[in-house]
């Protein structure tokens, strides 16, 4: 369950032993942008009193995941003196499912119906911009923006045009993108960490295990083969 105080709101509760809360406190103005972006609207309701909504079991698990990826962002970013100016893409993602989880709150249709050329057209400046910035952290609000379509638009677009969400389509690229740079790793001298981050990976462990998952070979075997060329 995901629960949304407004500022200035006192609030007590009980805390239920087993259970694990995790609290974000987001400037009112980056919470309304957050919602049009990734919802394409601003839920006002949201700013005059508490609102909570119940998450089927499998978006709680992706909620779940993205905030351990976010923990580990923020902790990395813990660890320099200077903060950056703008929050970190793991933090802005996670603020862009809470807004679309409240957005599609007893809403289960789509409201993305259109062209299938729009999808298409819609999918494919996407992915012009994903390949443009594919050494870039991209959370998936940034892309809604760049494009100009909300978080619903945009998984659609994926989902008609790819058949994969925007994410899983990031995922794919970088994967094939740093297979094909490991093939020349060798001849360029690189190794298999440089080729991860010059496709944007930063977790070396779970690139190793999708990469696994992708080829049915690690990225070091790869790299191995390539070099008896």
């Amino acid at each position: 369950m995901i629960l949304a105080i407004p500022a200035g709101t006192s609030v007590t509760a009980t805390v239920r032993p087993g259970l694990t809360y995790v609290v974000a406190i987001v400037p009112t103005a980056t919470w309304v942008e957050i919602q049009s972006i990734a919802a394409g609207t601003v839920l006002e309701q949201i700013s005059d009193r508490p609102s909570a909504v119940r998450l089927p079991t499998d978006e709680a698990q992706r909620i779940r995941r993205l905030m351990k990826s976010m923990a580990d962002h923020l902790g990395a970013i813990a660890s320099h003196s200077v903060l950056p100016e703008q929050p970190p893409g793991a933090f802005v993602e996670y603020l862009g499912m809470m807004a679309d989880a409240f957005a599609g709150a007893g809403n289960h249709e789509t409201g993305t119906a259109g062209s299938t050329s729009r999808h298409l057209r819609q999918a494919s400046a996407a992915e012009d911009f994903i390949r443009t910035h594919i050494q870039e952290d991209i959370p998936i609000v940034r892309l809604c923006k760049e494009i100009g379509v909300s978080r619903r638009q945009l998984e659609y677009a994926f989902r008609t045009t790819f058949a994969v969400t925007p994410l899983e389509f990031i995922r794919a690229l970088r994967l094939n993108e740093a297979r094909r740079l490991l093939t020349t790793a060798r001849a360029d001298g690189l190794s298999v960490t440089a080729v991860a981050m010059d496709v944007g990976i930063t977790h070396l462990g779970r690139f190793a295990a999708n990469y696994r998952l992708f080829f049915g070979e690690s990225p070091y075997e790869t790299l191995q083969r390539a070099g008896r060329s």
